[in-house]
């Protein structure tokens, strides 16, 4: 089931870009709001499954040591109020269902998805997925929030005849994003990365016959090859001095941080 959240939106944005233009911009914000909210549900189930201890569900919840200010129910600063939300929520479930400790059976994966992706020589690419507790609260934020972009997305560009196409870059992006927060090697991740890139550029240029959205778009495309040069350099260089691009080994390995000092001389 883990694996369907990640895919369940990519499902859902290719099936709008093809039959999006048929079944009309109405039935394809249906779609894509049901897809996401079904995606919501998935993963709601799934940290319940995996956070779930026994607690003295007794207890009040008066006595969570948490102070929210005045002004976080204030129109004005709905902005803040929107990112202290993700921070009190994060808080209660911390609270709930035990911290995240990197030591301790939170951070333990529930799950890894590995197969051959790449075999040359000796050299070997696995599609390493990971799964724990803090893929599990990254995947709650970013399908909550698109879920809430796509709601609003349906009143703010009301009448817009390529809506679906808009609903359908946005299950793309969160497809990507997924990808990437789920990621066990900076192979896969590097592919999320790439993917939110391409998603990035095609939401900036949605209105393409703005000369703006254009210019800004092939902008922010130029400013993210630049990053991926350098993240494609890193990834050698981590190559080289750990022999790995997976993140367990090269975890394990930062314990002894001091001994692997690169020598290119």
């Amino acid at each position: 089931m883990i694996i369907v959240t990640i895919l369940l939106p990519l499902v859902f944005a290719f099936f709008i870009l093809i039959f999006g233009s048929t079944i009309g911009f109405k039935f394809s914000s249906a779609i894509a709001v049901a897809g996401m909210s079904v995606n919501f549900v998935l993963i709601m189930g799934l940290m319940l499954w995996y956070f779930w201890v026994p607690i003295d569900i007794i207890s009040p919840v008066y006595e969570l040591p948490l102070v929210i200010p005045d002004y976080f129910w204030d129109y004005r600063y709905a902005q803040d109020a929107f990112f202290e939300f993700f921070i009190v929520l994060v808080f209660i479930i911390n609270y709930l269902f035990g911290p995240f400790d990197c030591q301790g059976d939170k951070a333990v994966s529930l799950i890894q998805c590995d197969f051959s992706w790449i075999q040359v020589g000796d050299f070997a690419i696995d599609w390493n997925l990971r799964f724990d507790s803090y893929t599990m609260i990254m995947f709650f934020i970013v399908v909550s929030v698109s879920l809430g972009v796509l709601w609003y997305s349906i009143g703010y560009m009301a009448g817009d005849p390529h809506l679906s196409r808009f609903m359908a870059y946005i299950l793309l992006f969160t497809h990507f994003m997924l990808l990437l927060v789920s990621a066990n090697n900076l192979v896969v991740l590097f592919v999320g990365w790439e993917g939110v890139g391409l998603c990035s550029y095609l939401l900036i240029a949605f209105w393409f016959t703005r000369a703006d959205a254009v210019s800004a778009a092939l902008k922010a495309m130029l400013v993210n090859r630049i990053g991926d040069a350098a993240f494609i350099v890193a990834m050698a260089l981590t190559y080289y001095t750990f022999g790995s691009l997976k993140f367990d080994i090269i975890f394990s390995c930062l314990a002894d941080v001091e001994s692997l000092r690169m020598n290119f001389c």
